[in-house]
């Protein structure tokens, strides 16, 4: 009878930790797509930038850099540690 309970207290914490890893999975994948796409945009933000960022296309090069970071950061999570 002991043996039975400390069994299921046993596999209810190995669940517990199980959905820990889960969400830890999630933030870190979210966490490292979206922190390189904050600081582009912070340096983009900046009132004082040199000259040659002040130009229309800054904009859209800054975001196109976004995606990017983001899709490689995505992709190498995939292919090499087997995350997503």
């Amino acid at each position: 009878m002991r043996s039975l309970s400390t069994e299921r207290s046993w596999t209810g914490s190995q669940q517990t930790a199980q959905r820990t890893n889960n969400v830890m999975r999630v933030l870190t994948v979210v966490a490292l797509t979206l922190l390189p796409a904050t600081l582009i945009a912070g340096i983009l933000g900046v009132n004082m930038l040199p000259k040659y960022l002040l130009h229309p296309w800054a904009l859209w090069v800054g975001i196109g850099l976004m995606v990017v970071i983001a899709a490689v950061v995505l992709l190498a999570m995939r292919l090499l540690r087997r995350w997503l």
